[in-house]
């Protein structure tokens, strides 16, 4: 879907993680830390009152406080914290906290979408969410 209006974010934070499906005679299996940079890409048909489509300090703050100097292991509990799987918090945090009450009531047309959440962990590997659904 093409939005009249689209803006991104990007944060940077530092964590530590490891693959522990892995087994441990992988080097990816040992705990090990990454800086990661998330961008966030939003859309929407409308703007706020103040003229934008959303407040990123919100988005910004959301990610500091959850990842921030924290091992993702103890952030994401069912599964390895793969990029992708990063992606896929970083949104349902996002939703369920922010996007749900801000769209509540707001015609459809006019709702602020997530349009892509990347996540970069290391230097040459990135991961590209596309959320699918009703938002």
């Amino acid at each position: 879907m093409n939005y009249m209006f689209e803006t991104e974010k990007t944060v940077n934070f530092s964590a530590s993680r490891r693959f522990s499906s892995l087994g441990d005679d992988k080097a990816l299996s040992k705990c090990h830390g990454h800086d990661f940079e998330v961008i966030v890409v939003l859309g929407s048909n409308a703007l706020d009152h103040t003229g934008v489509i959303f407040e990123y300090g919100v988005i910004e703050a959301l990610i500091s406080r959850r990842y921030n100097n924290t091992n993702l292991n103890d952030v994401i509990l069912d599964t390895d914290p793969t990029n992708e799987a990063i992606a896929v918090d970083i949104y349902d945090k996002f939703y369920h906290t922010v996007l749900k009450n801000l769209n509540d009531g707001t015609p459809d047309e006019d709702k602020v979408k997530v349009i892509k959440i990347s996540v970069r962990g290391g230097k040459d590997f990135v991961a590209h969410f596309y959320p699918k659904g009703p938002q």
